[in-house]
């Protein structure tokens, strides 16, 4: 989304707060890495997983980057059936193309797309997130006499909030991923003119990791959510994926294949919950127990 000044502003931005339980698939493709939750996992009660934040892509090969993410997942191997993997087909990685960076991403126009961290690092970065918010923020109008122009305002602008929590509790089929919005919240609404609500905070969801773990179907459960303008209208095919977009041209690495179903969920009031249901495959209904839930918890913290 693209940003200009004194105008009011679109933007999107990251962090969040989330209760997970997984168990679904990607896509349509064979599950190939399998995480072993269940009633008769044999992993301890809950396991801590430990974020790790932005970085910069460019420059780096396919190779170079699915060591990464494989050390990732190895750093919890007794979460994994097999040994882990990333997807090939899940992660069309080119390695003579940029990545779009989230700054770029946020501010468009004027900023150069791929200089900076990369947007996707929070998230492929992550392979135990298996469902993540990307935050964003809308109806953005920064006070002019702090910020006279838009790069003033993208040089300071907090594109990017860690969790305060990632747990998996493997026996539930369960993991939660928890985010303290206050702090963001405030330091944006001090960046503003007028009245800036809270209900200006939003999220796209980004759930390629849960397809890598062989969970290909979501759905965002309302009856378990709560201060949420938007849930699901049916149980959705995942599809995302990273692959070459011409959305930083003239090409460049991102995110690709997300449905409506994963956008624009916009708070209502915090604290606020998205209750996610994941399956391998499709289930008849979303009321047949999900293989996985995800819950993403926003405290007011």
């Amino acid at each position: 989304m693209k940003i200009s000044i004194p105008e009011q502003i679109s933007c999107t931005l990251m962090a969040v707060a989330f209760s997970i339980s997984l168990t679904a698939c990607g896509g349509g493709e064979s599950p190939k890495n399998e995480l072993d939750v269940g009633f008769h996992s044999k992993v301890p009660e809950s396991i801590q997983i430990e974020p790790s934040g932005l970085a910069n892509y460019n420059g780096k090969t396919k190779a170079s980057l699915f060591e990464m993410r494989t050390k990732a997942a190895n750093a919890h191997a007794n979460l994994v059936k097999a040994p882990y993997s990333p997807s090939a087909d899940l992660f069309q990685i080119d390695d003579k193309a940029s990545w779009w960076a989230l700054k770029g991403f946020l501010f468009g126009q004027g900023m150069d797309k791929v200089d900076g961290p990369s947007r996707e690092s929070a998230f492929f970065g992550n392979p135990y997130m298996l469902v993540a918010p990307e935050w964003y923020a809308e109806k953005l109008n920064p006070a002019s006499n702090r910020f006279p122009t838009r790069n003033d305002f993208a040089n300071v602008f907090p594109t990017y909030l860690l969790p305060a929590s990632i747990k998996i509790f493997p026996k539930e089929a369960r993991e939660e991923i928890v985010y303290n919005i206050m702090p963001h919240y405030n330091m944006l609404k001090s960046m503003m003119t007028g009245n800036w609500p809270i209900s200006n905070l939003a999220f796209n969801l980004n759930a390629y990791n849960a397809r890598d773990f062989g969970f290909n179907y979501i759905y965002i459960d309302a009856s378990k959510s709560k201060n949420l303008q938007k849930y699901s209208s049916d149980v959705k095919p995942i599809g995302q994926a990273i692959g070459q977009t011409k959305s930083c041209a003239p090409a460049c690495n991102d995110l690709t294949g997300t449905p409506d179903d994963l956008t624009a969920i916009k708070l209502k009031d915090v604290p606020a919950q998205c209750h996610i249901l994941l399956w391998k495959e499709k289930p008849s209904s979303y009321v047949k127990p999900a293989d996985m839930t995800v819950d993403i918890v926003i405290n007011g913290g």
